[in-house]
């Protein structure tokens, strides 16, 4: 039976897709971004977690029809909200064979499949995944390869290969890029999001992903070092100018995420 490690499930979710959602939190990352949200999410084991109320572990081991019994409790709200299944990390595809397979069966049931991925990931893999997945929240982290390298820990290539060839399979793809100030909020990469979201032919949105500092609390909470010295929430104004730069670079929907 298939096992995969996880997070947690999250039910009745009104992010990380349309509608009401059920969560899958895959445990697991190839990428080690600076500014990471869930830095619990990224090892590939579990790992103690300091809490008030003592030390707990991030990540267990999943069976496959179980977490399938919990998103289909939920069926119902799916069909009257235009919600559904999300699986989402750490990175989905790093655990590629429980994710086809719960994809399968989600498709099976008639339950919208969303995947939320950084997009570093077998190409193979994912055009095969791909034609059992309704919509990609696809991240968009940084555009130059250098400065991708250095925030993320890997070059953009192989995420842009991706991009481009989920692109082509026709599904729907969200961008989502994560603004972090001091580090990509300048107007070059803006208009470069822009520009590929205007090249391709699915993005059918953009989302903006102003950055939130509770990732330095969890890091802390692992016993590791935050490597970003930002630590405070975007101003509204902030946030603001950047979707009026995007939006005057491109004809795709933007909105914050």
């Amino acid at each position: 039976m298939s096992t995969a490690l996880i997070l947690r499930i999250e039910r009745g979710s009104t992010s990380n897709g349309p509608g009401s959602r059920t969560v899958v939190y895959l445990k697991g990352c190839p990428l080690s971004c600076l500014w990471c949200h869930s830095p619990e999410a990224q090892s590939f084991e579990p790992e103690p977690f300091e809490t008030e109320s003592g030390i707990e572990t991030k990540g267990v081991s999943a069976e496959l029809d179980d977490i399938m019994d919990i998103v289909m409790q939920d069926f119902p709200t799916y069909n009257e909200t235009g919600g559904g299944l999300t699986i989402t990390g750490g990175e989905p595809l790093a655990q590629f064979d429980f994710v086809m397979e719960l994809c399968q069966r989600a498709m099976k049931e008639g339950v919208h499949t969303t995947i939320e991925t950084g997009g570093f990931a077998s190409t193979e893999e994912l055009l095969m995944l791909a034609p059992f997945v309704d919509l990609f929240l696809f991240d968009f982290k940084e555009s130059d390869d250098e400065r991708h390298i250095f925030f993320v820990g890997e070059s953009r290539k192989q995420i842009l290969t991706n991009l481009i060839a989920l692109d082509n399979t026709g599904v729907d793809i969200i961008l989502r890029c994560p603004i972090i100030p001091e580090h990509n909020d300048r107007y070059e990469h803006f208009a470069a999001i822009a520009h590929t979201a205007n090249t391709l032919h699915n993005i059918s949105e953009i989302h903006l992903i102003p950055y939130t500092p509770e990732g330095a609390a969890k890091a802390k909470a692992l016993g590791r070092k935050y490597e970003i010295n930002y630590h405070s929430t975007p101003t509204e104004e902030e946030v603001a100018n950047w979707i009026a730069t995007l939006k005057a670079e491109t004809f795709v929907p933007v909105r914050v995420g």
